[in-house]
């Protein structure tokens, strides 16, 4: 059984009173999930059209089975809010997600236009090394082995985009090259100096899914040096 929280009773649900809303008789312990041929959906989407279903439908159905107006409306109220729990996690995850894009489109732009600027400064006649230590704008890093470098990146989507995310670790660039799985070509894709890379082409076949596969070369002063990185993979059904 479940109950109605009355008013002057301890409970509570995340440290907020739940008053009027169906509260479990029985503590909730992980791995029960009724009893049964009971049916609550797992997914969070379907969750949702669940108890929209049946914050809907409980009138009708429950005045048909005799239950008072109260606990109708309980069950209605305990229904709209885990449905405002599922929609302001939505929105949040859907902010998160704008500011993470923001942040990152941002970084490119922001790293584009200090690295003109500090080049324009390196060819001033004041420049030196001890300018370049004191804004540390000067790789301090060991220069890597043109023939032995490896990229190592990620594939992932992000925001409805396939996104590629690395570091040069030394190179100037980035060469990303792309294939459907199934195919033996590579097609350079893009040259792109700065993390992360996104591939917005469209699918090969309008509507239907595939399986797309990435290699990254890294590049100095233009030229591919090193070898191909491992390849990467990624199911896309389109943006």
């Amino acid at each position: 059984m479940a109950h109605i929280l009355r008013y002057g009773e301890r409970a509570a649900v995340y440290g907020k009173v739940v008053y009027g809303q169906l509260l479990p008789d029985h503590p909730v312990t992980k791995g029960r999930h009724g009893m049964g041929t009971d049916y609550i959906p797992k997914n969070r989407d379907e969750y949702r059209a669940w108890l929209l279903n049946l914050k809907t439908q409980i009138p009708t159905v429950g005045t048909a089975l005799g239950l008072e107006a109260g606990a109708i409306t309980a069950v209605q109220a305990t229904c709209t809010a885990h449905i405002t729990r599922i929609d302001a996690r939505a929105t949040a995850e859907a902010e998160y997600q704008a500011k993470e894009n923001a942040e990152a489109e941002g970084r490119a732009t922001t790293n584009a236009a200090l690295r003109e600027e500090i080049g324009d400064w390196k060819r001033l006649a004041g420049w030196s090394d001890e300018n370049a230590a004191i804004l540390q704008v000067q790789s301090t890093t060991t220069d890597i082995d043109p023939a032995t470098f490896k990229p190592e990146f990620k594939v992932r989507i992000v925001g409805g985009e396939i996104r590629l995310d690395w570091k040069k670790k030394g190179v100037d660039s980035m060469r990303i090259y792309g294939r459907l799985r199934g195919q033996s070509t590579w097609t350079l894709l893009g040259v792109d100096t700065s993390s992360p890379y996104i591939d917005g082409r469209p699918l090969a076949q309008a509507g239907v899914a595939e399986t797309r596969e990435y290699m990254l070369r890294g590049a100095i002063n233009d030229e591919a040096i090193g070898l191909d990185s491992d390849i990467q993979s990624i199911s896309w059904s389109g943006a």
